[in-house]
């Protein structure tokens, strides 16, 4: 009797552990690690920008690899609040805010979103759209607007 209850309980023990990694097999996510790159005439500035996760059963490589691009778009407008195709309203400003830096319209800034899929050899960007920026320090702070449409090609004087 005691080999039926050891083997039962063996069999209960495998049952478990299969369930349990099934279940962690079947609700497997991929992160989409994004970033976003401010490319002007003389050089680049690259940030870290919130990743996208993807869940679902069985995700892939494969599968990451069509998703994370497929997602830049909804995702980096989502996060900046605005249009990044052309860049618009709050995404320019925060697009601004977040590169912290003058770029006039002379500077040839683009910006473009950047993912990498963990744990898979795939990565890639997206053509966001081009981004200006004007620069203020006024005593100790520091502000920071965009230019939308880059279309004033001087900077606009302070107010005050």
């Amino acid at each position: 009797m005691a080999a039926e209850g050891t083997g039962g309980r063996s069999l209960m023990l495998l049952v478990l552990l299969a369930l349990h990694l099934a279940t962690n097999f079947a609700s497997a996510k991929r992160t989409c690690f994004m970033s976003v790159r401010l490319a002007t005439k003389t050089g680049y500035t690259d940030r870290d920008f919130d990743d996208y996760v993807i869940r679902g059963f069985l995700i892939g490589c494969k599968k990451a690899g069509s998703t994370c691009p497929g997602k830049v778009i909804s995702h980096f407008q989502g996060k900046l609040g605005g249009n990044v195709s052309p860049i618009r309203g709050d995404a320019a400003k925060n697009l601004c805010e977040k590169f912290g830096r003058e770029v006039t319209p002379a500077d040839h800034g683009e910006v473009f979103a950047r993912w990498t899929a963990s744990n898979c050899d795939k990565s890639g960007s997206t053509y966001l759209g081009r981004l200006c920026c004007w620069k203020y320090t006024i005593s100790s702070y520091v502000i920071v607007i965009p230019n939308e449409g880059c279309t004033q090609t001087t900077k606009p004087g302070v107010i005050g």
